[in-house]
């Protein structure tokens, strides 16, 4: 998924990008397109009219020569002998385009060019020009002489005018448009590149058994993200591999005694001559074996508890129910007197998984058992969204210092004391990650009875 938006990612880029690229060409194009039309129309005008002088004064020569009622013919006779397009017109029947300003330029003298944009002349360069048309008024009288422009003309006036510079223009801008695109995307991929090399590197790390390696933080997009599901990976699996060490040593530790006894008993059962000495002896084995075979299981629980995260099949249950019941079971194999106090509250169905809370309230008991003189105490409410169950015991506690040691595999205070009265260290381990599994957490802290009180909590969704 993050994938996913990654490549979304950089396709909004570039999609941005183009359409930043596109409307800012189009808004710079369009001002300075403006701008360039107005000065080259001025341009084109001063320059029709220089251009234009003597052609206006040689045919208002020649008309002047024949009344006025001839000049349409001997216009006619002109154009047949030139490539010019001319017309006569008067004062009243110029287009509607001519403006007011237009008019009174006619009336001094001066000659008038107006741009058609809606007529356009197509050159053979292969540029297209608004048509041009020229207008004189024939002195001292009410005719106009329009004189339209022909392809040579137009051209050479374009190429004096500014539309080659704006061709320019328009290059340098299209050019520069696709370089900053170029160097956005560049400096984005070369991000991008440094954040996947800090992947590598630190996979390269881990690799050659350096398992602390971890990648640094690169901030909170998708490749943020995946770095900091990497890192949790490597610390996961950095942990596992913590945890294989220890459970090797453990196990070979633990192992050595009960093995160490069987081997005696063995031989002390190949020398003995006497009935009852071999009885003892195998009575011996026997207890020896149901201990390691308790340990074993110990060990493959724990195992698999820490390998992975099981179905917990969560469901809501009556909390003092479930208490009751699993009290009852325990109480049949302790001497010391479980006081239950349920919760108070009205509502107390929390959600749960049965068979592993069961588990680890089991542990919790079978734990206080071992270290109560009379009592023990079970305690649950539920406050503010979270199930509590305290167990308490009236035996000597647990020091500060080593309470959150406890919860550790394979860790005991005392251990000189035999695997029979103290366990295995992995009773409380068990109950922290079944804790965890429910999005809670288990903690020692000290007895209202004077012993070690041993909470177990959890959030609950009811």
């Amino acid at each position: 998924m993050h994938i996913n938006r990654l490549f979304t990612q950089i396709y909004v880029l570039l999609i941005a990008t183009f359409l930043v690229y596109f409307f800012s060409t189009e808004y710079l194009l369009y001002h300075l397109g403006k701008n360039w039309l107005e000065s080259e129309h001025q341009f084109l005008q001063e320059a029709f009219e220089v251009e234009s002088q003597g052609k206006f004064y040689l045919i208002e020569q020649e008309l002047s020569h024949y009344p006025v009622t001839e000049w349409k013919a001997r216009l006619t006779r002109i154009e047949e002998n030139s490539d010019y397009q001319l017309q006569l017109l008067t004062l009243d029947s110029l287009p509607s385009k001519f403006s007011n300003e237009a008019k009174q330029r006619l009336l001094i003298g001066r000659i008038v060019t107006l741009f058609q944009e809606d007529k356009m002349i197509n050159l053979d360069n292969g540029s297209i020009l608004e048509e041009y048309d020229r207008y004189k008024r024939i002195a001292h009288t009410s005719f106009v002489l329009e004189f339209k422009i022909n392809e040579d003309e137009a051209y050479k006036a374009r190429k004096d005018s500014f539309y080659m510079d704006f061709e320019d223009t328009v290059f340098i801008v299209d050019l520069s448009g696709f370089l900053v695109m170029a160097i956005v995307i560049l400096v984005w991929v070369r991000l991008l590149d440094k954040k996947l090399q800090k992947f590598h590197h630190a996979a390269e790390h881990f690799g050659r058994g350096d398992f602390t390696a971890r990648i640094p933080t690169l901030g909170r997009d998708e490749i943020g993200q995946l770095a900091k599901a990497f890192n949790a990976m490597m610390a996961r699996i950095e942990n596992l591999i913590q945890g294989h060490k220890t459970l090797t040593d453990a196990v070979s530790h633990e192992l050595r005694t009960p093995i160490a006894r069987l081997r005696f008993a063995l031989e002390m059962l190949s020398t003995a001559k006497d009935e009852e000495k071999q009885q003892q002896y195998l009575t011996r084995i026997h207890t020896n074996v149901d201990e390691l075979d308790k340990m074993v299981k110990e060990l493959l629980m724990y195992a698999r508890l820490e390998r992975n995260t099981p179905s917990l099949d969560l469901s809501e249950h009556d909390i003092n129910t479930l208490l009751s019941t699993w009290i009852a079971n325990v109480q049949m194999d302790v001497q010391q007197t479980i006081h239950f106090f349920p919760s108070s509250e009205t509502d107390h169905f929390v959600t749960l998984s049965p068979f592993y809370m069961e588990r680890a309230v089991s542990n919790l008991l079978r734990n206080a058992e071992r270290y109560a003189k009379q009592h023990i105490q079970v305690t649950v409410c539920i406050e503010q969204q979270y199930c509590y169950i305290h167990i308490d015991d009236d035996g000597k506690g647990v020091p500060e210092a080593d309470r959150q040691r406890l919860f550790h595999p394979f860790v005991r205070l005392d251990n000189s004391r035999s695997r029979t009265e103290g366990g295995y260290g992995l009773g409380l381990a068990i109950v922290k990650q079944i804790a965890q599994w429910h999005q809670g957490d288990a903690v020692i802290t000290q007895s209202p009875l004077g012993g070690a009180r041993v909470s177990i909590f959890w959030k609950n969704s009811s």
